[in-house]
């Protein structure tokens, strides 16, 4: 394997990339997290207007085919934490 070695500048031209592509990303996951949290809630207000409890997620069986929502199964630990946490089954 080869190696080339970079100039002072040049090196400080890669990181300043680098970095900004780490900054890119981090806002780029930011800015994902909020989408996915904004999708949460609306399934969750959707649900609620129909009457429905629960937590609920939007779901597709093939591309194309109508959206609806789904409730979402907890599994077993997840209701055993609710319940250590609360006092109560979940």
């Amino acid at each position: 394997m080869k190696r080339l070695e970079l100039s002072p500048t040049q090196q400080r031209a890669a990181i300043a990339l680098f970095a900004q592509r780490e900054q890119v990303l981090t806002e780029i996951q930011k800015i994902i997290a909020e989408i996915n949290d904004a999708i949460e809630e609306l399934a969750s207000l959707y649900a609620s207007k129909a009457g429905q409890e629960g937590e609920w997620e939007f779901a597709q069986d093939a591309p194309g085919q109508p959206i609806y929502l789904r409730s979402r199964e907890r599994n077993a630990s997840e209701a055993e934490r609710e319940q250590d946490n609360t006092g109560r089954a979940g």
